[in-house]
């Protein structure tokens, strides 16, 4: 990719956005990780999304135990979840690069400074996903794909960049928002427009990519955990596929996407239109299947090539045990 302008890095502000609700349990790895980082944050963001653990304790002490600058510390009185915590937090955030942030990963030190200096050289960049490495509970790396087609595809030591397009975005979330960071320009865009339908991260990549300003690192520069409190993640349960509550939830989110899809794609780009058209009509197809599932809607829903990139063998099993009506 071309460098069109850079931007020097001395005069940016970076800022890290933390959204935290109950994670009493990894917290601290997470401020160690911020506070260790070779090009240290000229913010951090701390959205509680009221928290009735003693999240918000360990967060105050740790700012005041390291006397750290720049930390702001914001409470909530009620709880609203992950997606509407995060949107608080990003339109409070006042750097040129923003970093979003869970409670429960680990950083790698490297992170700032190397998606940084990244998009100081690259100013066509809206949205930067790292890739992300798998742990466990207990910190210890999971040999497991992530879910997350752009870190599944692309793990390597090296700064391996690439562009992900629409079409691609469109039809599965390419990764955690614990892996992006983003430029002003987007987070304006993602202020003013983001109405919850789809996970945060997914849509300011879809955002980014509509610009043609989405991409992503090979490096693995988070170590993401699985486990049981995540509020969403590279997770699959056998017994909540298999209820009926789960086909439910797929009709709202595939429902969800398609309206995302339509404001996202108000334009006349006779171009742009074509090359994701697709990816469209793959999710028109899945959701008309999780509405009405039989033998003939999966049929015609597995001729599309785009369904068997974007599913796991658990994914096609399921939704093959949906169309013959084994469901709880």
């Amino acid at each position: 990719m071309s460098c069109v302008e850079q931007i020097d890095i001395d005069r940016v502000v970076v800022s890290v956005v933390l959204a935290t609700y109950c994670g009493e349990k990894y917290v601290q790895q997470q401020l160690d990780s911020l506070a260790n980082q070779t090009l240290l944050p000229d913010e951090v963001i701390i959205v509680d999304d009221a928290s009735t653990d003693t999240t918000i304790n360990i967060v105050r002490k740790f700012i005041e135990t390291h006397n750290v600058t720049g930390w702001r510390v914001y409470e909530s009185s009620e709880n609203r979840g992950y997606r509407h915590n995060f949107l608080r937090g990003v339109s409070k955030a006042s750097g040129e690069f923003v970093f979003l942030c869970d409670q429960d990963d680990i950083w790698d030190p490297r992170k700032i400074e190397v998606m940084t200096n990244i998009l100081s050289e690259n100013i066509n960049i809206l949205s930067l996903n790292c890739s992300v490495q798998l742990i466990d509970s207990n910190g210890l790396v999971l040999n497991k794909r992530t879910g997350f087609p752009a870190s599944d595809s692309n793990i390597s030591a090296s700064a391996s960049l690439e562009e992900i397009h629409l079409s691609d975005v469109m039809v599965q979330n390419i990764g955690p928002g614990a892996a992006v960071a983003m430029r002003r320009e987007l987070v304006s865009l993602f202020v003013q427009n983001y109405e919850y339908e789809l996970p945060h991260d997914w849509y300011l990549n879809m955002l980014a990519a509509r610009r043609r300003g989405c991409y992503h690192i090979s490096q693995p520069l988070v170590k993401y955990r699985i486990h049981e409190q995540n509020a969403i993640g590279a997770r699959t349960h056998w017994r909540r596929a298999l209820q009926t509550k789960g086909r439910l939830y797929r009709i709202e989110d595939y429902q969800g996407r398609l309206a995302v899809f339509s404001k996202v794609l108000n334009c006349d780009n006779e171009v742009v239109l074509h090359s994701v058209w697709r990816s469209w009509e793959y999710t028109r197809r899945r959701a008309d299947f999780y509405r009405k599932p039989t033998v003939k809607s999966w049929a015609r829903l597995v001729t599309r090539g785009r369904y068997w990139s974007a599913s796991n063998l658990k994914t096609v099993v399921w939704d093959a045990l949906l169309a013959v009506g084994v469901v709880r």
